[in-house]
């Protein structure tokens, strides 16, 4: 994992993966005690939006996923939403690399996820805990913001080359 983290073509891509996934661990953990507490919400109501989640995480990926990929390419996707940012991420680093690579680094991809599955609700629960019921949200906003420009600052620098 700190070989493709320190990667100079897919380091900060990586990096970038692996806190989205912090982000949406911890947010995911988070929101039925925080619909509870906060808003005096049942656990049936975010059971509700998760299963519309879910619906449309299926149409996304099933469906319009392809035809975007190839009309948009992964560049224009990754921005877009949780539906697009994992596969397009994926993508645009399998691309980087030569096929020697491409094992190791997948590992590394799939050991960044776990990491934020085990990270994210640990520190959402703690934040949400003893800090206030508000905090892990804020600290995902400001964590989802350093992830979107380590994944889009590859792509803008990219594309200033390509210009210049």
């Amino acid at each position: 994992m700190i070989q493709t983290l320190s990667h100079p073509r897919v380091g900060p891509l990586s990096l970038g993966f692996g806190l989205f996934f912090i982000v949406l661990y911890s947010c995911v953990t988070i929101l039925v005690p925080f619909v509870s507490v906060e808003l005096g919400g049942q656990p049936g109501d975010v059971g509700q939006a998760f299963a519309l989640l879910g619906v449309m995480a299926i149409v996304v990926q099933g469906v319009l996923l392809g035809p975007l990929s190839r009309w948009l390419g992964e560049q224009c996707l990754a921005p877009m939403g949780i539906g697009l940012v994992v596969p397009s991420v994926r993508a645009m680093i399998s691309r980087r690399l030569d096929a020697g690579n491409q094992g190791q680094t997948r590992g590394s991809l799939q050991a960044l996820q776990s990491l934020g599955a085990s990270v994210g609700p640990i520190t959402a629960g703690i934040l949400f805990t003893y800090v206030a019921p508000l905090a892990p949200f804020l600290v995902a906003l400001l964590t989802l913001l350093l992830a979107g420009r380590l994944i889009i600052g590859p792509l803008v620098k990219k594309t200033r080359q390509v210009v210049a």
